[in-house]
């Protein structure tokens, strides 16, 4: 099943603003080497709540991209999916 970026980026960019998706996506596309296949809907769409709840998480530009390299996505996944 392929991502379709349309309708997701569209509810966060309406929920959280425009500075909240790009960090969101940012946080997936810019670290753990692309982090390619990642960019899914309830994975952008968790990161926009979580960054637009904290605001000064998202605005913390490389020192978010940097523990977001070491944050191992498919772990996070798997767990989320198990319990």
């Amino acid at each position: 099943m392929r991502f379709n970026p349309v309708e997701p980026s569209r509810r966060c960019l309406d929920a959280h603003g425009r500075e909240t998706l790009i960090s969101a996506l940012h946080c997936i596309t810019q670290t753990g080497y692309g982090n390619p296949g990642w960019v899914r809907a309830t994975v952008v769409e968790a990161l926009c709540e979580v960054l637009g709840e904290n605001i000064h998480w998202r605005d913390a530009g490389g020192a978010r991209l940097q523990a977001m390299h070491n944050f191992d996505l498919s772990e996070a996944w798997d767990d989320a999916m198990v319990g």
